[in-house]
C-alpha cells in the first residue's frame, strides 16, 4: 500500500473490472483444453518473450476471489457458538473438512504405492 499525507492508502494494484476486464482464459476453453492446460499456452508464450505485467493476466472467476472465500468462512465462523472451544479450528474444519480428509487419504495411498514398485521388482527377480 502507498500512503501519502492526508490521503487514505491505495492498494498497489486496484481491481477495476470496468476498465481492466479480461474474462478468465479458462472459462471459455474446451474440456480438452482444461484437462491439458492448453488454455494457458498463450500466457506462457507471452511470458517467454517478455516479462508478464498485470495487464497480461485475466480476471479471476468470482468464486476464486479471496472475498468469496472470506465471506463464506466468516459466515461459518459467526454461526458457531461463541462458547465453543477452539472456535477458529472448528470453523476451519467445517470449511475445509472434506478436502483435507480427501487429500490425506490420497497422500496415504500415494505413500503406500511408493513401496509397490520395489516390492514387485524384488518378487520378479
Amino acid at each position: 500500500m502507498v500512503e501519502t499525507m492526508g490521503e487514505k492508502p491505495k492498494p498497489k494494484f486496484e481491481i477495476n473490472r470496468e476498465h481492466t476486464f479480461q474474462p478468465c482464459f479458462e472459462t471459455n476453453s474446451s474440456f480438452l483444453s482444461r484437462a491439458f492446460f492448453l488454455w494457458s499456452h498463450k500466457l506462457i508464450k507471452k511470458g517467454n518473450s517478455k516479462i508478464i505485467e498485470m495487464e497480461d493476466l485475466s480476471d479471476l472467476r468470482e468464486n476464486e476471489e479471496p472475498k468469496f472465500s472470506a465471506d463464506k468462512f466468516r459466515q461459518i465462523f459467526e454461526n458457531l457458538s461463541p462458547n465453543e472451544p477452539q472456535r477458529l479450528f472448528a470453523a476451519f474444519k467445517k470449511y475445509l473438512g472434506f478436502y483435507v480428509v480427501f487429500a490425506g487419504i490420497l497422500a496415504t495411498v500415494a505413500n503406500l504405492l511408493q513401496f509397490a514398485g520395489p516390492i514387485t521388482i524384488s518378487k520378479l527377480l
